[in-house]
């Protein structure tokens, strides 16, 4: 049976053979610099290079070298014979002999001249020939290094520059998001801090209404001599209880987009002090109003602002005149006083503060994270 070719192996072993070839070529080329004047040396190239090449031009001007190569030594060895012969003759033959010999040298070194002339200048067009072979070969390996050098060096000097430019893309994708968050960060910041601001002024606003009522007996008469009062009117007071109540219901109702970190907001760890007031004089003092009952309460810093702007708000809402009369109508007046009086100050601002602090962390760590960013970019 017939065996049946194993096309696996075809390319390497086409591998093999144009290797073989190519290292056969190189091999003769080195000989033939080594031994210029080898006619067999000459000849296998002439024949490798029709064989397997196909350069029959360039194999033609081999083979008529190596012809020429033969032709003069052959000469040359004809030459040496005749001058051997010429040494054993007898003398007196000589001047005859070397007379003849003379006139046959004359005529062939005249020929011999013409004719080594010739082959002089095929020998110089032949040598020409095998430079640029050879020169060939050597440039065509060498423009093949460089050629996958260049491009070798092209192709690492775009990655570098693919790299480094999908690098500052991304770094500025990352430092556009910080910077959008921390500008929301400062702008919490600036919420939380107002917010303390204004729960650290809602008791101020409460204790003049106070001072209204006992001071006053709810007939407080502004100056009319140009002197600065030390009071504000009713309608102001309430007026400001009034925005104490919406500026705290805002933020707390955005807390949740304010911070990620609510903890502190939720946390059950402020004392609220609920009052339950009593009106008239005591059997002992005369007061006109005094504590019935007081009750302590654990709940979180959400619920305490809430309470206290929901009681500011009541309050405002009397929207009394200054007589008093709308807010003696409003029963829990006395008891909404004393809770913001008592728990915004300290249980309250306390956990503002305890926020603050939190949400300073918070910014401080997105300013570090940016500075690491834009760092990056710059190296």
């Amino acid at each position: 049976m017939k065996k049946s070719p194993i096309y696996g192996n075809l390319p390497g072993l086409l591998t093999k053979i144009v290797h073989s070839e190519s290292e056969a070529r190189k091999l003769y080329e080195e000989l033939l610099a080594q031994h210029p004047r080898n006619t067999m040396v000459i000849r296998n190239l002439a024949k490798l290079m029709v064989d397997i090449y196909r350069q029959e031009d360039d194999a033609e001007i081999l083979f008529q070298r190596a012809d020429t190569l033969e032709q003069e030594q052959s000469v040359i060895q004809q030459q040496q014979k005749g001058f051997d012969q010429s040494q054993l003759s007898s003398q007196l033959g000589t001047v005859h002999q070397d007379q003849e010999n003379q006139s046959h040298m004359s005529h062939h070194s005249h020929n011999s001249h013409h004719h080594a002339h010739h082959h002089k200048k095929k020998h110089n067009n032949l040598e020409h020939i095998m430079a640029e072979i050879t020169k060939g070969s050597q440039e065509s390996g060498s423009s093949d290094d460089i050629k996958f050098l260049n491009r070798l060096l092209l192709s690492l000097i775009l990655f570098a520059h693919f790299v480094a430019i999908v690098t500052i893309v991304v770094n500025c994708i990352i430092y556009n998001m910080l910077a959008s968050n921390y500008i929301t960060q400062v702008q919490n910041m600036e919420k939380i801090c107002e917010t303390a601001g204004i729960i650290a002024r809602s008791p101020s606003y409460v204790l003049s209404v106070l001072h209204h009522e006992f001071r006053y007996n709810f007939k407080f008469v502004p100056q009319t001599n140009g002197t600065a009062d030390t009071l504000l009117p009713m309608p102001e007071l309430l007026d400001w209880l009034f925005k104490v109540g919406v500026s705290v219901n805002n933020i707390c109702a955005q807390i949740y987009e304010l911070q990620k970190n609510v903890d502190t907001w939720e946390e059950s760890s402020i004392h609220n002090y609920l009052f339950r007031m009593g009106e008239g004089p005591t059997p002992t003092q005369s007061l006109k109003m005094y504590i019935e009952n007081m009750e302590v309460r654990e709940v979180n810093l959400l619920r305490s602002l809430t309470q206290v702007a929901q009681k500011a708000t009541q309050i405002s809402e009397t929207k009394d005149t200054g007589d008093g009369k709308q807010l003696k109508a409003f029963t829990q007046y006395h008891n909404d006083a004393m809770y913001i009086i008592f728990n915004s100050l300290l249980p309250i601002l306390n956990g503002v503060k305890k926020a603050m602090v939190l949400c300073w962390k918070e910014t401080t760590k997105v300013t570090s994270t940016m500075i690491i960013v834009v760092v990056l970019v710059i190296l």
